[in-house]
Order: C-alpha cells, then structure tokens, then sequence
C-alpha cells in the first residue's frame, strides 16, 4: 500500500511539472493542426501536402539525427544526476565525520565540563548549519523560488544573537560558516578542550577541507549549464519536428484521428525528454524532482544527535562469551547502527591513546583516522546507489512506451507474420524480452538488494 501511494505521489508529481505541461500543450497543438490537415488535404480534397513534404528518406534522417541529439542530451542529464547524488552524500559525509572526530577528541580533554559541553553543542549546530546552507546554495542558482527544499537546522536560535546576525546578513554564509568552525576549532586548543596531539588533530581540518571542496565541486552543476549552443540546435530541430510531424502523418496514417494521435505521441515524447533534461541541468532544485536534499539534511541531524548522546558513554570493551564470534556472524548476528559503531571505534582509539595502549607515534596513528574516514566516504557514496533512484520522470516515460509498445505489437504482428502461431510467437518473443530487460534494470536500481541477484 505504502509503494502504492509513493508511486501515486510520484505520478502526480510528474504530471505537475513545468515539462509535462509545455509538452501537453504543445503536443496537443501540433495534433490539432495534423487533424485539421489531414481533414483539409485528405477529405476535402486538396491533395497538397504531397507536394510540400519532402521524401521519406530526407524525413527519416532528419528523425535520427534528432533523436541523437535528444539521446547525447539526456545521457548528459543522467550524468549531472548522478554526479549530484554523489555529492550531496559525500558532503554530509565529510561535515558527520568532522563533528565526530571533534567531539571524540573531547574524550580526553582536561578542560572544564563546562567548556567542552559548549564547544561541542556549538560544533553540532554550525555543521548543521553549514550543510543546510551548502544545500541551499546549490538549489538556489538562479534565485528565489517558489518552490524550494526547506532544511531543518539544530538549534540555529541558541547562538549568540551576533553570530546569527553575520549569517543572515552574508553574502556568502557558507564560507563564514566554514570559517566560523575553523577559528572555534583554533581557540578551543588554545584554551585546553582540544588536547589531542596534533597530527591526529589535523584530521578535522582535513575533513572540514574536503568538505568544502565537495561543495565547489557541486556548484559547476548549479552554476554551470550545458553550453547555449547545443540548447539553442536542440530546441530549433524540436520546433521543426513539431511543424514537420504533422505533415508527414497525412501520408502515413489513415484517418484523422489516427493522425492526431501519432502526431500527439511523437511530438510529447521528444519534447518531454527535452524537457525533463533541461530540469535535471541543475539536479539540487527541488523542480527537478531527482534529489532529496532535505532528507539528507535530516539524517544528518539525526546523526548528529547521536553524536551528542553518545559522547559520554562508558567506552567500549570486550568479554570472552560462551559464544565464538564466528558463530555469532553465521548466527547471523546484528549489532547497533553503523553511525553510532563508527563513532564508538573512533572513541574507543581516543580513549586507548589516553591510557597508553596506543603509543605509536601520532604521525603514524593518524592513518587510522584516515581509513576511517575513507570508509565513511565510501559508504556514503554507495548510499547513492540504495536511495537515489533513476529520476521518476524516465521511469514513467519508459513505462509509457513499453504499455504502447505491448498494445501495438499484435497489431502490427498480424501484418508482417504468416499465421496463428507465428503471430502469437513473434508477438511474446518481442513483448518478452521488452518487459524483462526493463524489468532486471529496475531490479539493479539498487544492486545491494538480495533480490537484484547482482
């Protein structure tokens, strides 16, 4: 029932968007017009389309060198998506990993309570802060919207009147932000909340760097659009197709209403890939119905929540069981979340250094940071490929095709095959392999899942 509903609410979505309706319109239009047509030349008899159009051979190269445009445009789009996707999951990545290693490397802080309480509910709140103003930023490329992503921060009111005031009057907040937890950074070591050796803490510098690297990487797909040119030939040869379209269903169609279909259907169907292509040319916006951005802001939070929950836990230790890890693991075994065993291991290296178990030197400790955090990063950026779906606009258009193409095969069977069983087999043989082949691309929408057989 609850897919059912997604998949109604995604529909509607479709049907609401600014590409459906222009090529509705304009696919209506142009139906209209070859309706008209064919009435006018066919039945009353005018007999002057034939002499206007050009021959079938000119027609169909004009088709295909269209229909590579509008493929080299929607491959384009498809790759900015995915590009989009990466990014905003490796940025939350970067911003989780900075907080953690900064409230672990409290743990060993001789500071007051007192201070490494406010240092670290201040860190939780400018990360927040800092990665809804990134996301924001990049949906907001060319100006206000009506229709935008809200992002949920974590108590932004309870700083300092000050500093909510620089953010809201910045003209670049991100970078003040950034800026803000670098110098909070630099005077908490100063007054003794971070007193982690410093090749270790270098680590956070290093993530909040790779953070804000992440975020300018995404900006060329905000601010940077496929060159005019290739827009400006894509939409000349759309306008021709749908002047030319009509015409040549006079000849190739009988009826007029068949006329108006044909017509309708090839008209809508490049022009909404045109057009779905031109919204996923900045895929952060929320018009593009592609990325989810404020639910990535949400987990982040509750990641970040966790992080303060989990900062005064005892640490970590073993007990011989009864039970031998490896039976454990074929039992089939499940233990906490992977946000919180991530900042467990981190804790449980902090506290270890603290009581001289790990008395390597930090230059050398400090790769294991590294690895931690690489593997954050690329747990992350896997999590593009379990949430961020083929954009659903594709997926109902491939839907469209493939229902026309199951109702129109019989008919077109009974034309080129000789007999019964000839027709019913070339017919499932086509229809078969259509479907399945969609069918298994679906199922590797997510190849983690146990039933992609991937």
């Amino acid at each position: 029932m609850a897919t059912r509903c997604s998949r109604r609410i995604m529909v509607d979505a479709v049907l609401t968007t600014r590409a459906f309706k222009m090529s509705f319109i304009i696919a209506f239009v142009t139906g209209l017009f070859s309706g008209g047509l064919y009435y006018v030349d066919q039945i009353v008899g005018l007999k002057i389309v034939e002499q206007l159009v050009p021959t079938e051979t000119v027609w169909q190269v004009f088709l295909t060198f269209l229909s590579l445009v509008l493929a080299f445009r929607t491959a384009h789009a498809l790759s900015r998506f995915t590009d989009a996707a990466m990014y905003v999951h490796k940025l939350s990545a970067c911003w989780f990993d900075t907080a953690s290693t900064l409230i672990a490397f409290c743990r060993v802080s001789k500071a007051p309570a007192e201070q490494i309480e406010a240092f670290q509910q201040t860190v939780v709140r400018l990360v927040s802060i800092l990665n809804a103003l990134s996301l924001d930023s990049l949906q907001d490329s060319e100006g206000p919207s009506e229709i935008k992503h809200r992002f949920e921060v974590l108590g932004a009111q309870e700083l300092d009147a000050d500093t909510q005031t620089k953010i809201v009057q910045s003209d670049h907040r991100v970078e003040l932000v950034f800026q803000m937890i670098q110098q909070l950074v630099v005077d908490n070591i100063e007054t003794g909340v971070l007193t982690i050796q410093a090749p270790i803490l270098t680590r956070s510098f290093q993530d909040m760097a790779d953070a804000l690297l992440t975020y300018h990487e995404a900006r060329k797909l905000a601010f940077e659009r496929l060159p005019f040119a290739y827009i400006f030939i894509t939409a000349i040869l759309l306008l021709a197709e749908a002047i030319g379209v009509p015409f040549m269903m006079i000849l190739y169609t009988k009826g007029l209403w068949s006329s108006f279909f044909f017509t309708f259907c090839c008209t809508f169907l490049h022009w909404f890939m045109n057009g779905v292509s031109d919204d996923l040319d900045n895929p952060f916006r929320r018009e593009s119905r592609a990325l989810d951005a404020s639910q990535v802001q949400h987990e982040l939070n509750g990641h970040l929540l966790q992080l303060l929950e989990q900062r005064h836990a005892a640490p970590v230790t073993y007990t011989a069981g009864p039970t031998p890890l490896g039976q454990q693991v074929a039992a089939g075994a499940v233990g906490p979340p992977g946000g919180a065993v991530f900042q467990m291991i981190q804790q449980l290296v902090v506290d270890n250094i603290e009581n001289g178990v790990l008395s390597i030197p930090p230059p050398i400790l400090t790769r294991s940071f590294q690895h931690m955090a690489d593997a954050l990063l690329t747990y992350k950026e896997a999590r593009k490929f379990a949430f961020e779906r083929l954009p659903f606009p594709y997926v109902f258009i491939t839907a469209i095709l493939l229902l026309a193409e199951a109702v129109g095969v019989p008919f077109m069977m009974i034309l080129y095959t000789k007999g019964l069983w000839s027709s019913f087999f070339f017919t499932f043989c086509c229809t078969f392999l259509h479907w399945f082949m969609n069918g298994v691309s679906a199922d590797l929408d997510n190849p983690f899942r146990r039933e992609s057989r991937a």
